[in-house]
């Protein structure tokens, strides 16, 4: 019996919550049903965002793909895995056909703003009603950040539009699992500074904000005293102590609030923490 039936195949109970591992583990199973010439390998991590599966089609075709984002969807629905692997690599495809024709690129990643920025951005290109292309896309995250995506060359740097992703026929999904598939690439160069439950996490000065996307596979490195609180004030300063340090958290905030006041590429005074696998404003 396959691994997927033993996994699924009983339809009149509800399925087991499968671990980070057991989703890795599981889609390559169904990766390998379909597609028999496929060459399949996996990395098994201790979280989600450590986890990944390689694939070789028959056709020479190579995908990579990190499991965090695609686990945290499976947990919002895990009654349907099958369908979600399915949507996994329709997915994968896509970005890798786009890639072989030249179109996406293989330099994306993804930028936290705040939503200020992305205000008085937008109101300067309606101002010389700018084209569409001009136009970045931005999610919303947590209070006062938006997330956008950049294409990282070595001579430029430019904002994603939402009308690339049609021209190429790329969905956001694609966008943002590669993305965070380039920015994993950089955590060998993860640095984490201080210690006694206040750390400062450094790594280029254009992407050390971004790493809260892939907290789990780096909060190993931290030793706190409760809940992981962050403030995520500039471009180059994310800061994380425990909820339950509260002389810890009144630096941060006061930190927090300075550096996002002052800072070239400042982002926000809150301080959020994490809870349940996402962020959250915590109070003052």
């Amino acid at each position: 019996m396959s691994l997927l039936r033993k996994l699924f195949g009983r339809r009149a109970e509800a399925p087991r919550l499968l671990d980070a591992q057991e989703y890795t583990q599981a889609y390559a199973a169904f990766l390998g049903e379909a597609l028999p010439l496929a060459t399949v390998q996996v990395e098994l991590g201790t979280t989600a965002a450590d986890c990944r599966v390689q694939w070789e089609e028959a056709d020479g075709l190579q995908h990579h793909q990190f499991m965090g984002n695609w686990y945290a969807r499976y947990l919002q629905d895990p009654a349907a895995p099958r369908s979600l692997f399915e949507v996994q690599l329709s997915e994968a495809r896509k970005l890798q056909t786009a890639l072989a024709n030249g179109g996406a690129s293989g330099c994306f990643l993804p930028v936290l703003k705040s939503a200020a920025w992305l205000r008085a951005t937008q109101a300067q290109l309606d101002q010389v009603d700018a084209p569409q292309e001009q136009r970045s896309l931005a999610v919303p995250f947590g209070a006062h950040l938006v997330l956008t995506y950049v294409e990282d060359l070595p001579d430029s740097m430019s904002f994603v539009a939402p009308a690339r992703l049609q021209r190429e026929g790329l969905s956001l999904e694609a966008l943002h699992a590669a993305a965070l598939d380039n920015l994993a690439a950089k955590l060998p160069d993860l640095r984490v500074q201080g210690g006694n439950g206040r750390y400062g996490i450094r790594l280029d000065g254009c992407y050390d904000a971004s790493m809260i996307l892939l907290f789990d596979a780096w909060r190993g490195m931290l030793e706190l005293r409760g809940e992981p609180v962050f403030a995520i004030a500039a471009r180059d300063d994310l800061l994380v102590c425990g909820s339950e340090d509260a002389e810890a958290i009144t630096s941060l905030r006061d930190m927090a609030a300075q550096i996002a006041e002052t800072a070239p590429y400042g982002l926000s005074a809150e301080l959020f923490v994490w809870r349940g696998g996402q962020l959250e404003v915590l109070p003052a």
